[in-house]
């Protein structure tokens, strides 16, 4: 049997290669000796052109990552923040991400919706019905489907909610996204505008 007997090197310093590049410098048929005095400043100022370029380029690259930071921040308070549950689930509809709203009205935290369908949630009625929803506008994918459903949350109590389900497309992923909101058409107290 024939073995590797390659030996491992250790990454040189950035000393080394200094010295490495210079020797290599001294030794080689350099270009460099061929340049006059003012080819050689002509050069230099092309080069600090250059070097002007990349900081501005790296400037604007490094402000444009913090307004990525900002609009991401911007959104994902909004996402979590909303009034309507989401949930965001994939192609074959197990949850991925949910909002604030979606673990009060399910009544479960992420950790417990993860990974699980919106159907398990449900009666079996009801999951049936829910499948028909998904199925209703397949095919179509900017099609928006909606039904009404009842939900009975881990606290026992039913309510009555509006489904509807988007396709997204694909962002970070390589498969397209869906998202649930849920709608609670549960009547509810309303403190009256004076």
């Amino acid at each position: 049997m024939v073995t590797d007997r390659s030996t491992h090197r250790q990454p040189r310093s950035r000393a080394q290669l200094r010295r490495e590049a210079e020797r290599l410098a001294a030794t080689s048929d350099s270009q460099f000796s061929e340049y006059t005095l003012g080819q050689g400043l002509e050069l230099l100022h092309e080069l600090q052109i250059y070097q002007i370029e990349l900081e501005l380029q790296n400037h604007a690259l490094h402000e444009s990552c913090e307004e990525l930071k900002r609009l991401q921040t911007h959104y994902r308070s909004l996402f979590y923040g909303a009034p309507v549950a989401y949930l965001q689930c994939d192609q074959s509809g197990q949850i991925v991400d949910c909002n604030d709203r979606a673990e009060q009205l399910v009544g479960r935290t992420l950790d417990a919706m993860r990974g699980r369908r919106l159907g398990a949630f449900l009666s079996s009625a009801m999951a049936d019905r829910l499948h028909v929803i998904e199925r209703s506008g397949k095919g179509a994918r900017s099609a928006i489907r909606q039904g009404q459903l009842t939900l009975t949350a881990a606290d026992g109590l039913s309510r009555e909610v509006l489904v509807e389900i988007r396709d997204l497309p694909a962002v970070d992923r390589e498969e397209h996204m869906k998202l649930f909101a849920l709608v609670d058409l549960t009547p509810h107290s309303v403190v009256p505008i004076e």
